[in-house]
């Protein structure tokens, strides 16, 4: 038994008011019943609170509008362009909300996406040949970025752009349509990014070992072309796909491996024993096709490809 702090009625199971604490009857339980001047405070005090909460967070809004930090401005700059590249090499799953399944993009770019699903094989093609109509009607064009061993380490940016340069019309027809054919079912394969990886690793690692090579004896003469890239992409595909067959010089079909194999041989023999009369680059070959190696056995290993092959 408890008595009604407001009427002083006897009762047996008597109501706690939550704000101030006292005990009440069922007529006199609800503060409003009971004058609860506990609760008039407890309300003015959210409401200050509230007051100063959205003042906060108004001049938080009106800083982050208005500020003109220009290290933060460019910091905003490289991370668009980040996503927007990583958007590029892994485009996001797009879905419909509205049944839940992937969304109609249309018949243009469906036709787009289903020729071209190796794009960036289609892009580095298409660099290249730009660069050789560069080299034609440009003067000088070819000497500032091709790979001269005696100021690349001084101009580094020789080791990219020597790759997609080209020494006459047969070295960009036969270099094109090796890359043509096998960079595309490369990036099927392996998808966008692994496939960008291999080509510029190789490639640049075989313009090094190139350079270094050259410089060890003493010879002056630079190199152009993508060769180094394109071994390393031949490579890692006769890694992962070993069923590939291929007419070797266009003549004898053989299986991909064998005639990696071959090719590596006749670089070897090429570099040791022709090494100061031979025009080609034997050790950027050789490079590329280590390095496309490597590439080939960690994405096998790690089982993340397209174990079918396709040609189209």
């Amino acid at each position: 038994m408890a008595k009604c702090s407001e009427c002083g009625k006897e009762v047996s199971m008597p109501f706690k008011c939550k704000f101030c604490g006292k005990k009440f009857c069922s007529e006199h339980r609800l503060p409003e019943n009971h004058n609860c001047e506990d609760m008039t405070t407890y309300f003015e005090q959210q409401r200050n609170k509230k007051i100063v909460y959205d003042a906060v967070q108004e001049e938080k809004e009106y800083r982050e509008k208005h500020s003109s930090s220009n290290k933060g401005k460019i910091k905003g700059f490289f991370n668009k362009i980040k996503r927007k590249f990583k958007n590029f090499l892994n485009p996001p799953k797009k879905i419909n909300r509205s049944y839940g399944g992937p969304r109609n993009r249309g018949p243009f770019s469906d036709a787009l996406n289903s020729s071209f699903p190796d794009k960036a094989n289609v892009i580095i093609l298409g660099i290249i040949l730009v660069g050789y109509l560069l080299q034609m009607v440009v003067p000088g064009f070819t000497g500032m970025f091709n790979l001269d061993p005696t100021v690349a380490y001084s101009q580094p940016w020789r080791f990219l752009t020597t790759i997609f340069l080209h020494g006459h019309p047969g070295h960009l027809i036969i270099n094109s349509l090796v890359l043509f054919m096998f960079g595309s079912i490369l990036e099927r394969k392996v998808g966008t990014k692994r496939y960008l990886k291999i080509f510029f690793v190789s490639g640049i690692l075989a313009s090094l070992s190139f350079v270094i090579f050259m410089n060890f004896r003493g010879a002056t003469t630079p190199a152009v072309g993508a060769s180094g890239a394109i071994f390393g992409i031949f490579a890692a595909l006769a890694i992962l796909a070993p069923e590939i067959r291929v007419l070797f010089f266009f003549l004898f079909p053989m299986g991909i491996r064998t005639a990696l194999v071959i090719f590596a041989a006749y670089d070897l023999i090429n570099l040791f024993l022709y090494a100061e009369t031979s025009l080609t680059a034997s050790i950027a070959h050789l490079t590329g096709l280590v390095i496309g190696v490597y590439y080939g056995y960690k994405i096998r290993k790690n089982g993340k490809y397209n174990k079918r092959t396709s040609f189209i």
